[in-house]
């Protein structure tokens, strides 16, 4: 099992309308001169099933690693502990280059009955 580490950094997309989104590095957490292409690429994310990723939640670096052929990541956000989670076949983003490197997750802004956020959208990061 490979482990793929990352600083946790939040960046913020809100939705502009149904069908778009807008970047927003409302965490300041991003370097200033972050490319613009960057910020569009961001904008632009859609999961499997078509859903912008941004439109109602953060992309948050995050570690991940391939268990059975499956990505899974490192919920720290949903539970007070670390929890791994499997992501869905529809919230990943396919046939995308990630720009950032880092493996970026997306969760849903609810919980569900176990405490536990949805994950809207997944881009693995680089195998470096």
């Amino acid at each position: 099992m490979r482990i793929h580490s990352y600083a946790i950094i939040v960046v913020a997309c809100l939705c502009a309308n149904v069908t778009s989104a807008k970047w927003e590095n409302v965490s300041q957490l991003w370097p200033k001169d972050m490319p613009q292409s960057t910020k569009e690429w961001f904008s632009k994310q859609k999961n499997s099933t078509g859903s912008f990723c941004c439109s109602v939640a953060d992309g948050i670096p995050t570690d991940w690693d391939l268990k059975d052929g499956h990505y899974r990541v490192l919920d720290t956000v949903s539970l007070a502990h670390p929890v791994w989670r499997d992501v869905p076949d529809g919230a990943m983003i396919r046939n995308e280059t990630n720009p950032t490197g880092t493996a970026v997750v997306w969760y849903m802004p609810s919980k569900d009955s176990e405490g536990l956020r949805g994950i809207r959208c997944f881009i693995a990061g680089s195998e470096n």
